[in-house]
């Protein structure tokens, strides 16, 4: 591979903690997690469905995750960065790989070794308790910790009306345990109260003997059910 195919990109500017700065100078704010977990202005990773911060998070560095091969080109070295570790989707944090992707190529994407040396210590996840393979779970497990079944959880998720999976493992979407018990404990449902209809008199209905006739009788009106679903 010849180094003019090899494109190199002008200079960006990064902050501290390695996170590139938007045109108008803000600090991206970095996800992870599907954008279930988001790291905030003091350098926290928290829940997006209750802002809570996640035990035990640490960042996690482009260089922590990635550490492709380098090779000298005729003018600069260059990292090769195997195609099957990228993706195109914007929260990937290899996505930007592809501005040096040949059109239909299939090779691995020679990067400009100064580029990743620079972005090398960019935050772009973070490592937690919750996102060990023990804490995660698939749709049954989902279902075993909501109390429905397995279809239901599927529907939830066809019909977005559920956190997206953190990861989808080819086909099979992937949670972790605390985003589901998390989000359930803002699921709070009111059923709204039911009467049982009182019984309209009949023929042989007898007036109270003692003189109590007029009285309210509850028993056979129903009290409504205060039943909260969760």
């Amino acid at each position: 591979m010849s180094a003019q195919r090899v494109r190199q990109r002008p200079d960006r500017q990064f902050d501290p903690a390695g996170n590139p700065d938007d045109e108008d100078g803000t600090v991206d704010r970095v996800q992870d997690g599907g954008a279930a977990y988001r790291r905030d202005g003091d350098h926290r990773w928290r829940r997006r469905i209750d802002g809570e911060a996640v035990p035990g998070a640490r960042d996690l560095t482009l260089g922590d995750l990635f550490d492709p091969p380098l090779r000298d080109e005729v003018d600069f070295p260059v990292r090769l960065v195997p195609r099957a570790w990228a993706s195109r989707r914007p929260d990937h944090p290899l996505a930007w790989v592809f501005e040096h992707a040949d059109l239909g190529g299939r090779g691995p994407i020679p990067v400009p070794a100064a580029e990743w040396d620079r972005r090398a210590d960019q935050v772009v996840a973070m490592s937690a308790p919750a996102l060990h393979p023990w804490n995660l779970v698939g749709t049954d497990g989902v279902a075993a910790l909501l109390g429905v079944a397995e279809a239901t959880v599927r529907a939830y998720l066809a019909r977005e009306q559920m956190p997206e999976p953190i990861v989808r493992l080819g086909r099979t979407p992937v949670w972790s345990r605390d985003q589901i018990v998390a989000w359930q404990a803002t699921r709070t449902r009111v059923r709204p109260p039911t009467f049982t209809a009182r019984p309209a008199p009949g023929p042989d209905d007898v007036p109270d003997p003692d003189g109590a006739e007029g009285e309210l009788d509850l028993e056979g009106r129903g009290e409504p059910s205060g039943d909260v679903a969760v």
